[in-house]
Parts: structure tokens; C-alpha cells; sequence
């Protein structure tokens, strides 16, 4: 009787693995249909050495292949004809796309937080160390953990019970998330004591960063969630981090394209896009100018005295 009910666990784990798996790739389809026409309106015109058209379309497209893929890999690993050479390269697999997707949003959020510091080294420095820090964490826990994965059943390592060892890894990535929200809404504070009000580009950036903040905690918390209670089927959790990454990395780029034309229509001041989102923030001649290269360029009255 209980080898009968551990085969029905396998088979009803083998189910929610694949279901989930077809999911979210139609939510990515769902997700580039609906942006598609602003897509093409905000970043099919940008020139090819853009930084950002290119981070779009590899956090896009490229996730979209990847899903694609997925729904041959997964079909051929749970069928039970996958090696243990095979499991540890679908392993290290998910380690590295997932970690690329998260650092693509992440190097998003940073730069706006870069040109936001006004190119600040030391901001620069920080939001290095949190990097680098994510990703040796990673690189360590994967290490030690991914040959020493256990499966239910060896031929179907998909079902792999995740490592507790995930949880430290996701506590880098909180911090890293953390302190670019708290880095943005400390600007946004600063503009509207300054007397700027609700500065369009900075309450953009803000309301952004909230949101993705809030999304990735979700995400992070429902891993941290599977992983405490030895669920067989945590590898959900990796298909739909892609397609979420994918998601939040894309709007953040089109809302910024938004707001730029936006400030173009409204002013005499140009926005610029090149491949590198610049903000230079003086004070000069009771005028403040604030610069957004690749995302924007607006003209902001300003009685203050002391540089931003």
C-alpha cells in the first residue's frame, strides 16, 4: 500500500510540475501580447548600441525561448529516461538562468539607483558588493548542494527536495532588494523636501522599485515557503521566477520609455536615449537640471542651494 501511494505521489507531483511549467509560459505569451504594441512603439526604434533595447529583447525573447524549451526538457526528465549526469546539468541549469534573470531586473534597478546617486562611486561600490555577494552565494550553496541532491525517485530528479541551504541564498537577494528600494525611496524623500513636489521621474523609479520589491519578496517568501516543508515539487517556483523576471525587468524599461516621451511632449527639454541611463543633478542659477540618458531629461524649477 505504500509503495502504491508513493507512486501516485510521484505521478500527481509529475502533473503539477508540467501543468505549472505550460502555465507560466502562457503568461509570458500573455504578457508580451499585451505590451506588444508599446514595444514596438518605445523599443524597436532605439539604436542598436542601446544597452536597455538589448537587455529587453535578451530578458524578453530570450526567457520566451527558454519557457519553449522547457516544455520538451521537463516532459523528457519526468518520463524517467534522464541520467544523473543529466540531472546535475538541468540542475546547474536552473542555477544559472535563474540567477541571470534575477540579476538582469537587479542591474535595471541599479543603474536607475546609480544615475539617481548621481554616479556616485561609493553607491557604485555598494551595489557591486551586494552583487557579487548574491552570486558567490549562489556559486557556494551550488557547490555544495546540487551532488548531493536527493529525488524520490532517481530517474525523475525534477522532483529533487530542494536544499535548506536555498534559504541563505534568498536572504542576499532580499538584501540586495532591500537596499535599492530603500537607496530609491531615500531620493524620493530628498526631491520632495527639496521643494521639487512629486518629480515625475523620481516617483516613477519609486513606484517601480516598490513594486518590484513587493513581487521578488512574494516570489522569495513562496520558495523559502516549499523549501520548509520538503515540497517535491519546488521546481514550480523556478519556471515562474523566469517568467515574472521576465515580466518585471521588460515594464521597467517600458515605463521609463513612457515617462521619457511623456517629458518630451510636455517640454522644450529633449530625452535622449542612449545605451546608458544618466542622471546629473546641480544646483545653478536657482535651477535644478536633472538628466536621464536612455530614460529621460527633464527641467525642474528649484530655490535650493545645495546640490542633490
Amino acid at each position: 500500500m505504500s509503495e502504491l501511494t508513493a507512486t501516485w505521489d510521484v505521478s500527481w507531483a509529475v502533473r503539477v510540475v508540467n501543468y505549472h511549467c505550460v502555465a507560466s509560459l502562457c503568461f509570458m505569451v500573455w504578457d508580451i501580447l499585451v505590451t506588444l504594441d508599446v514595444e514596438v512603439q518605445h523599443v524597436w526604434p532605439k539604436p542598436r548600441q542601446a544597452l536597455f533595447k538589448w537587455l529587453y529583447l535578451l530578458i524578453r525573447y530570450g526567457a520566451l525561448v527558454l519557457q519553449i524549451f522547457h516544455q520538451f526538457a521537463v516532459p523528457f526528465i519526468t518520463e524517467g529516461r534522464a541520467t544523473a549526469s543529466l540531472c546535475k546539468a538541468w540542475f546547474m541549469y536552473a542555477v544559472i538562468t535563474a540567477q541571470a534573470m534575477t540579476s538582469a531586473v537587479e542591474l535595471i534597478l541599479m543603474t536607475r539607483v546609480y544615475a539617481l546617486y548621481n554616479k556616485s562611486r561609493r553607491i557604485a561600490l555598494l551595489l557591486f558588493a551586494l552583487a557579487m555577494c548574491e552570486i558567490m552565494t549562489l556559486a557556494i550553496n551550488s557547490v555544495h548542494t546540487i551532488p548531493n541532491l536527493q529525488a524520490s525517485n532517481v530517474e525523475i530528479c525534477i522532483l529533487a527536495k530542494p536544499p535548506p541551504e536555498i534559504v541563505y541564498y534568498s536572504l542576499t537577494v532580499l538584501l540586495t532588494q532591500s537596499t535599492l528600494l530603500v537607496l530609491t525611496i531615500l531620493k524620493h524623500v530628498f526631491v520632495r523636501r527639496m521643494g521639487l513636489g512629486r518629480t515625475p521621474i523620481v516617483s516613477q523609479l519609486t513606484r517601480d522599485g516598490t513594486v518590484v520589491y513587493g513581487i521578488m519578496f512574494v516570489l522569495l517568501l513562496m520558495t523559502a515557503v516549499f523549501c520548509k516543508s520538503d515540497q517535491q515539487i519546488t521546481i514550480v517556483m523556478f519556471f515562474w521566477s523566469m517568467s515574472v523576471s521576465s515580466t518585471c525587468g521588460c515594464r521597467l524599461i517600458i515605463n521609463m520609455q513612457r515617462l521619457s516621451k511623456y517629458e518630451d511632449a510636455r517640454s522644450d527639454t529633449a530625452a535622449q536615449f542612449t545605451s546608458d541611463i544618466e542622471l546629473d543633478a546641480y544646483i545653478h542659477s536657482a535651477q535644478e537640471t536633472i538628466e536621464f540618458s536612455d530614460c529621460a531629461s527633464v527641467t525642474l524649477a528649484c530655490e535650493a542651494t545645495a546640490p542633490c
